[in-house]
């Protein structure tokens, strides 16, 4: 198993690159770094403990804060998490692929996923063929990092691969939508480049049915 990195491989991505190496590292236990069209993100395997642990300890991260979740596509979510709010079709068809995160409902929990819009992290989804836990690639409470030295630097000895291909967004994180509650409400969590009016122009008021009633 791969899963301890002593030195950051650098790789610099254009479409066609092959991404099969990359792809075998995250399914055998390893974290890289790859660009999304927000910021870079620091991933790992979906669902392995040991790999949330790594991701925790890279990151100085709070063991209580929730990781996010990137997939493939609606298909990939709906087969990881069947029983979804009936809104995440359209959402998913007005928002993704994309920079927005919808806050859904896990059994007894709740978990943040989204699908990105950066060509190279859609290629490495569809790769690696299960969904990833990604962050933002910096210290927990810091910026996150935009230039591949500073992440290289960072994260020496945490993660084997960093790919080079530039996030698209400015670095302008998501936008964060709980649906934990819906149909009674939703919840703007975090501002970004989706705004309140877009959703309710898909959910209606914040309220739900609620104002309805």
């Amino acid at each position: 198993m791969s899963g301890v990195a002593t030195d950051v491989q650098r790789i610099p991505w254009v479409p066609g690159t092959d991404l099969s190496a990359v792809a075998r590292e995250i399914r055998h236990g390893g974290l890289v770094v790859f660009p999304t069209e927000t910021v870079f993100g620091l991933a790992g395997l979906y669902g392995d403990e040991r790999v949330r642990e790594r991701i925790f300890r890279a990151k100085g991260r709070p063991e209580a804060a929730p990781l996010p979740v990137q997939v493939a596509d609606v298909d990939a979510l709906r087969r990881w998490w069947p029983a979804l709010p009936d809104a995440i079709s359209q959402m998913a068809a007005r928002f993704w692929p994309g920079p927005l995160t919808m806050v859904l409902p896990a059994g007894a929990d709740s978990i943040g996923v989204r699908i990105p819009k950066h060509p190279l992290a859609l290629a490495l989804l569809a790769a690696v063929g299960e969904p990833m836990w990604v962050t933002s690639a910096n210290r927990s409470g810091e910026p996150p990092l935009m230039e591949a030295n500073a992440i290289a630097e960072a994260f020496a000895g945490e993660v084997a691969f960093l790919i080079e291909g530039g996030p698209e967004g400015g670095g302008a994180a998501s936008s964060v939508v709980d649906l934990t509650n819906w149909p009674l409400r939703w919840r703007m969590l975090r501002k970004g480049p989706i705004s309140d009016a877009q959703i309710e122009d898909v959910l209606g008021t914040p309220e739900g049915r609620e104002a309805q009633g």
